[in-house]
Order: C-alpha cells, then structure tokens, then sequence
C-alpha cells in the first residue's frame, strides 16, 4: 500500500515536471515568434552628406524688361526703346521725338544702380517731344514703369542741370539701391553747335 502510494505520487510529480517543461518550450516559442515579428527599427541617416541644402549662390533674377514710362505730373505716357551707344561713344537717343529710350547697356529699371531714360526736349518745327515738360517736376512726383510682367514706381529725389560735356558718373552709376534717371536736353539752343547748352537730368528713387 505505501509501496504503491510512493509509485503514485513520483508519476504524480514526474507528470507535473514534464508538463512544466512543455509549458516553458510553449512560453519560449511564443516569444521566438513574437520578437520575429517585430519590425526592425530602421537608422535614420543625419550625417551632412544627406542634407540638401538651399543653393544660397543662385542671384534674384533681373526685373522685367521695360515698355512705357508714364508720368502723371506731366502727362507723359510714351512706349521706351532700347539704346546703345553712338559711334562716337555717347548714348544714342530715340528715333522718334515722342518715345524715350533706355540705355539698355546699364541696370534695368527695379534692378540695382541707376537705369536711365533718355528723351528728346524742343523738337523742330514745333512739334511735340516727350520730354519737353520734364523741367516741370518736383521733388515727390512719381514715375511709372510698365514692364513686360508688371508695373515699377518711383519718386523723384533730385532735379539737377549739367553742363553738355560734363562727366557725370552717378547719372549712370551701376551700385547701390534701384534708382531711376531722366535725361533730356535743357537751357538754350547754340545754333552754333546744333544743340542745347544744357543737359537736364531728374534722378528718382524706386518706391
């Protein structure tokens, strides 16, 4: 009777063994498949190389090529032309007495330095030019330049007179902050030299 009450309770144990071990393989295996699934954490590249940075080289873009002036003050509403330089290396001026012309081997109008826009002043015959009245502005009248994208306006800061042969470097200084100049001829006609003693400029500011 004990003999078999001993028997009983080592296959009691002995059952109770196994079936732990086979519970532990069981909570193994579950853990095995679990870490498996498990996605793995992905490395984030920070080294310099990667980064793309903004090209801090690249320059604004020019402003828009100009069409027409117009100034209010005035009654000045004329389509620009573009101009070079004469073969005797002065500025060449417009065709017509009733266009202005921009001196397109310098700053566009908006761009940095000083645009300038030449026009024609007491054509012959009586007949109308431009720039006739451009004496008349003051300082605070504004100019309008239309371009082929949109429109510019600037302020007159300065109205200044020179002598024909004067050299006059800011009149078409290509530095500093965008400026706007009208240059047109002023004083007296020498019927000596076929031309106007003086040289009118107005210099503006863009707004």
């Amino acid at each position: 009777m004990i003999r078999n009450t001993i028997k009983h309770i080592k296959n009691r144990a002995l059952f109770i063994v196994i079936a732990i071990i086979l519970l532990s393989l069981l909570l193994l295996t579950y853990v095995i498949i679990e870490n498996n699934n498990t996605p793995t954490p992905q490395v984030v590249q920070t080294t310099t190389e990667k980064l793309v940075l903004p090209d801090q080289s690249t320059e604004a873009p020019n402003p828009a090529l100009p069409t027409r002036i117009k100034i209010p003050a005035i009654n000045v509403d004329a389509a620009i032309e573009y101009l070079g330089l004469t073969s005797d290396g002065d500025m060449a001026v417009p065709d017509d007495p009733i266009n202005t012309g921009w001196y397109s081997l310098g700053p566009r109008p908006g761009e940095n330095g000083s645009a300038v826009i030449a026009g024609h002043f007491g054509w012959v015959n009586d007949r109308r030019a431009v720039y006739d009245d451009l004496h008349k502005l003051r300082i605070g009248d504004e100019v309008h330049i239309e371009t082929i994208k949109d429109s510019l306006t600037f302020i007159v800061s300065d109205i200044r007179m020179y002598g024909p042969d004067d050299i006059v470097p800011e009149v078409f200084d290509t530095k500093g902050s965008s400026r706007l100049n009208l240059i047109t001829c002023g004083g007296a006609w020498s019927k000596t030299q076929q031309s106007y003693n003086q040289r009118l400029v107005v210099f503006t500011e863009k707004l």
